[in-house]
């Protein structure tokens, strides 16, 4: 991990962006970002958190996604995903990333993009969403150290430097600027805001 964070000018400069973004989307876009935002937290339930993992999110964040797999897994282990839950929820602040992916990952179809997502909604005050937007602002920024800047491409532990220094971003910025509450999820709408200004695709 690199001490290097992007200043806070950058930072709102690129939560604009993706703000802008969302008014550009229209209602539905901004529907689903709702329903993201009050997804985090312990007050949702597990019925609505499958049904906009299943009907919303996959569309939302353009994540390929092996459909059928993950349903006949589904049907076969109904209490997966409150397994899951329970353990990002209440899993050691020691416990490795790497770990918690492998146990995300057992759910046939849910690659480890899509069990970072998950984890994101979960505890976006533990975790941001990674997609190679992000990653490509990180290295611009020179925020990580990674030769390429394909997300499927990132190992395990790579994966979990971005994480931490999503973090420690999110740190920094408290610190400084201790009025604002800037979390993983902040720092990575921030960045996903910066690469969306910069090329205008996803």
């Amino acid at each position: 991990m690199t001490d290097n964070i992007f200043d806070i000018k950058k930072a709102l400069e690129g939560l604009l962006a993706y703000e802008m973004d969302i008014i550009d989307g229209g209602d539905k876009r901004s529907l689903l970002e709702n329903r993201a935002n009050q997804l985090g937290g312990s007050g949702y339930r597990i019925e609505e958190f499958r049904r906009f993992m299943e009907e919303d999110y996959l569309e939302w964040m353009h994540i390929v996604f092996h459909r059928n797999e993950y349903k006949l897994y589904v049907e076969e282990n109904p209490k997966c995903f409150d397994e899951i839950l329970s353990l990002v929820k209440d899993r050691d602040a020691d416990y490795e990333l790497k770990d918690l992916l492998n146990e995300i990952t057992k759910i046939d179809g849910v690659a480890k993009v899509l069990a970072i997502g998950i984890m994101a909604l979960i505890e976006p005050n533990r975790y941001g969403i990674i997609n190679n937007g992000v990653l490509n602002q990180m290295k611009k920024l020179e925020m990580v150290s990674i030769e390429h800047v394909e997300l499927s491409r990132c190992s395990d532990d790579e994966l979990e430097m971005i994480e931490r220094v999503l973090r420690h971003t999110g740190n920094e910025f408290n610190k400084l600027y201790p009025h604002h509450r800037w979390t993983p999820r902040m720092v990575d709408k921030a960045l996903w805001g910066l690469e969306k200004k910069e090329n205008g695709s996803k």
